[in-house]
């Protein structure tokens, strides 16, 4: 495989096909140990393909597969960590990823839809900025309408990169229970020095959504929802009721507890002297 890898010039290889082996595998004195066995080959591996491709960029994948660990993670270059792409629960996957792989290194999609709400948009890019941004959906056939919008969220992106890279978490609050049938509200933050990245997600109706900023004062913002920085606060107004009898539209999700409008916002802060 190496010398494959050489005489073709790759110089990026995406380690996918996930599986479980059970409780365990056979040939070691306990299945336990078979495992542990089987782990290390595949670090072995890795070190293999380094050696022959010093440069190679190596993407791992994915927490499906128990790839997702200090060694493994020390050795590649970044990691695709979830296939819940189009899910509305990716920003709380993400949040709960950034705990144990740096921003850096995690790779999230936006599934990028023309047919989607400008709200569900935004949501889907907000939910990628928590690490490295992979867009992929119908991005090469949208609307210039929407061809601007996700222009404007990379361009936010690209102002806080640096926050998203080096920055501490310093808070993710979390009221969801329930990831494949989310309800609530994410409000996730990073600090970088002076400045601080707030990003937000809603699933819920009616409520508005509270963000304490004293000290601080809003430098930038990208949502497409009413929102205002004022007494300390940066407040993201309630989400609006849906027309009775109408179809659920590209923003908006049957769930449990009725109709669930997808509202998300990215806030960038700046301490003030």
């Amino acid at each position: 495989m190496t010398d494959f890898l050489v005489k073709n010039g790759f110089k990026y290889i995406k380690i996918d096909y996930n599986d479980t082996y059970g409780i365990g595998v056979d040939g070691a004195e306990s299945l336990g140990e078979g495992g542990r066995q089987v782990a290390e080959e595949s670090l072995r591996w890795l070190g293999r393909i380094k050696a022959a491709v010093p440069d190679m960029v190596i993407e791992n994948c994915s927490s499906g597969g128990s790839r997702i660990e200090p060694k493994r993670m020390g050795m590649v270059s970044m990691c695709s960590f979830s296939d819940a792409h189009e899910c509305a629960e990716i920003p709380f996957v993400a949040a709960n990823v950034s705990r144990v792989i740096p921003a850096r290194q995690s790779q999230i999609w936006a599934v990028l839809r023309d047919k989607d709400a400008p709200s569900r948009t935004v949501y889907s890019l907000c939910a990628a900025m928590l690490g490295r941004i992979c867009l992929s959906g119908d991005v090469l056939n949208m609307s210039p309408e929407k061809v601007s919008l996700i222009r404007e969220g990379l361009d936010f992106y690209r102002s806080v990169k640096d926050i998203v890279r080096d920055g501490d978490i310093v808070g993710i609050d979390c009221d969801v229970t329930y990831y494949r049938a989310p309800y609530g509200r994410q409000i996730y933050e990073k600090q970088l020095g002076n400045r601080k990245l707030v990003v937000v997600h809603a699933l819920q109706k009616p409520d508005a959504v509270e963000v304490p900023i004293a000290g601080y004062r809003l430098v930038r913002a990208y949502t497409d929802i009413a929102y205002a920085a004022e007494d300390g606060v940066l407040r993201l107004a309630a989400a609006q009721e849906p027309p009775a009898g109408t179809p659920f539209p590209g923003g908006v999700l049957p769930g449990e507890h009725g109709e669930l409008v997808f509202r998300a916002g990215a806030f960038l802060l700046e301490k003030e002297t």
